[in-house]
């Protein structure tokens, strides 16, 4: 019978203690963050900061698909067949319109993978203020005005098409790959505040002056009053933030209590400045309105969407039912104030 060998005493002493010596590595390095200041404050930084950019208050249903930039970096954009260019008509119309159209075409046309035109059409005495927006973020050339007859004969296939067809599926056409690649066409200007900042869009003038007398669109009042815009900025205030609050045209609702908290409050100054912030800020708050539509889809930060005829893209934030209750208590309110009859 063979006989049976015996382990060696040192090879089982050398084992447990490599056993041990793992196991106190282990309990040991998680740790080093906590002992090291260094390190354990670039945690709690990391940790401040995703609280910041991710995080979306109460009453407010976060974005579905909110700005990723690694997301975007993965993008490989479409390949736009430079002989085949779209055109549509002119809108002569408010500037916030007259780029709305020219982003739907625009988006239209990256989606069938052709090259957009321009917008064609007689310029109105708002020419220049169409200009000046674009411009302020450097798209002037990227959305021009621009008409299929005004094109050299060089072979290329050119179409106008009616609005009808790039604007039949809504803002759905802002799908995130183009809105990515929009924003590869913006100069964004640098910041000139490094404050948490949260820019305010109250449409006021016209059709929005007065909640005594309040519009309708498609069901949605086009008022909303300061109060309500008030609500929204509560909801992402930081302490220390810098407030802008851009408006134009008359407005029965003073805009003098905002003043009195702080916040700056522009009133028909150049609009391209407005812009310039709006597509920079860190929350950017919406009117019923599609002024701010451009760098509403460009901006990297919270984009606050309530409910209106333009439906939102799946990057911004939108005010929940509850909440939006509140806007039609708010109105009443400032009736009362101003003692609508």
């Amino acid at each position: 019978m063979k006989r049976q060998e015996q382990a060696n005493p040192q090879y089982i002493l050398a084992a447990v203690a490599c056993f041990f010596l793992f196991l106190w590595t282990i309990s040991s390095s998680g740790d080093d963050d906590a002992d090291d200041p260094v390190a354990a404050k670039l945690v709690a930084s990391q940790v401040a900061s995703k609280a910041v950019v991710t995080g979306t208050p109460a009453g407010i249903i976060p974005a579905s698909r909110p700005y990723n930039a690694e997301e975007e970096s993965r993008y490989n954009f479409n390949l736009l067949d430079e002989y085949v260019e779209i055109y549509h008509h002119y809108d002569v119309g408010t500037s916030g319109l007259v780029v709305k159209d020219m982003l739907y075409a625009h988006a239209y046309s990256y989606g069938q993978s052709v090259t957009y035109g321009g917008s064609c059409g007689e310029s109105s005495k708002l020419h220049e203020t169409h200009l000046e927006l674009l411009s302020s973020l450097g798209v002037q050339d990227v959305l021009p005005f621009r008409c299929q007859r005004d094109s050299p004969d060089d072979g290329k296939r050119r179409r106008t098409i009616p609005d009808t067809v790039f604007q039949s599926d809504g803002t759905h056409v802002f799908t995130p790959e183009y809105v990515a690649y929009l924003r590869t066409k913006v100069t964004f200007p640098p910041k000139t505040d490094n404050r948490f900042t949260i820019a305010v869009h109250i449409r006021r003038g016209k059709s929005y002056k007065t909640p005594c007398k309040v519009g309708h669109k498609e069901g949605y009042t086009k008022y909303l009053s300061n109060a309500y815009y008030q609500r929204l900025i509560d909801a992402y205030m930081q302490p220390g933030a810098r407030v802008a609050i851009y408006s134009a045209g008359d407005s029965e609702e003073s805009l003098d209590e905002f003043r009195q908290r702080g916040y700056e409050v522009h009133v028909d100054e150049p609009m391209g400045d407005a812009w310039k912030t709006m597509a920079t800020s860190d929350v950017l708050i919406l009117s019923r309105s599609v002024f701010a539509l451009l760098p509403a889809l460009v901006n990297k930060g919270h984009v606050v969407y309530t409910r209106f005829w333009l439906d939102p893209i799946d990057a911004w934030d939108v005010v929940d039912d509850t909440t939006l209750a509140l806007a039609d208590d708010d109105l009443q309110k400032a009736k009362e104030k101003l003692n609508c009859a």
